[in-house]
């Protein structure tokens, strides 16, 4: 029995799907037990989240291996310690975690450091670990989706900063073979794409995915922390978020590692070949997922 959390989340979602067509039999841990996408075979939701310690134990219970991914939040360190506990207590071998490239403890971004952190303990916790740590994704571009669509345009401020982007279709294919094939414990992966792209190349690529022009409009920080603001986001995760960009986009994010593809035993997926099988989601707002 493998146990998912964040499965309404981008990784954990992609996780959760990829287990059902294998045909394993896993358990999601969500607070909103009827969200779509979640009946799936050889799927079973568990109501319940990181601060029921209650719901944290039935669910864990009988679980061999579980994938960890936590949302952004000023609390994710104190979630992950108590979901850490109470797996270690319930015999979990194995715990595949969901953390960020680069995770270091003087980070200036905040959550970089909570992974660092958290890195740091599941390491010492003496329960069979790895450890995934992507760089950005290309689907956080479909948050976008309505600016593509109505004007053409994203809004970023990485001015011309590369990045090493990652499909997550990829990062959750990884944390697949982690929780259900041997070889992987102790394991720290650096996951990213095949190369490292200008968001001036995602919006040229995207380009020719959806058969019309779509521009990168660079802007500024303050300006993407009032999009933050605006679209409902606490203070403290809009200004985590802008600071987390910051150093995403700085410029040492460019690095291409080479663990997706030894993982995987492929090619990684380029941005060329997300534009294509999500051209749908950017020309019609319907998303295209899974394949």
């Amino acid at each position: 029995m493998l146990l998912i959390t964040g499965a309404t989340g981008n990784v954990g979602g992609e996780v959760m799907r990829k287990l059902s067509a294998a045909g394993h039999e896993s358990r999601v841990l969500v607070r909103n037990p009827r969200a779509a996408g979640l009946k799936l075979p050889h799927v079973t939701v568990m109501p319940g989240d990181y601060t029921d310690a209650a719901s944290l134990v039935k669910a864990l219970d009988g679980v061999q291996a579980a994938f960890f991914a936590g949302p952004i939040d000023q609390d994710y360190p104190k979630w992950f310690t108590s979901f850490l506990a109470k797996a270690k207590k319930a015999g979990v071998r194995h715990l595949v975690k969901l953390s960020l490239l680069g995770a270091a403890a003087d980070s200036p971004s905040e959550i970089i450091r909570q992974h660092a952190e958290t890195d740091k303990q599941l390491k010492a916790s003496g329960i069979e670990f790895t450890i995934l740590q992507p760089n950005s994704f290309y689907q956080n571009l479909i948050r976008q989706v309505r600016s593509i669509q109505t004007e053409g345009r994203f809004y970023i401020p990485a001015g011309e900063a590369r990045q090493s982007l990652v499909d997550v279709r990829d990062v959750a294919a990884v944390a697949v073979k982690a929780l259900t094939e041997p070889g992987h414990a102790g394991r720290v992966y650096a996951l990213t794409g095949p190369q490292a792209l200008a968001f001036d190349d995602v919006a040229r690529q995207l380009s020719a995915a959806v058969g019309r022009p779509v521009e990168y409009v660079p802007v500024t920080l303050e300006a993407m922390r009032d999009t933050f603001l605006s679209a409902g986001a606490k203070p403290w995760t809009a200004q985590a978020l802008v600071d987390l960009i910051q150093v995403l986009t700085g410029g040492v994010y460019s690095l291409v590692t080479p663990d997706t593809g030894q993982v995987l035993r492929r090619e990684p997926l380029s941005f060329a070949k997300f534009a294509r099988d999500y051209a749908g989601t950017f020309s019609a707002g319907v998303q295209v997922a899974g394949r």
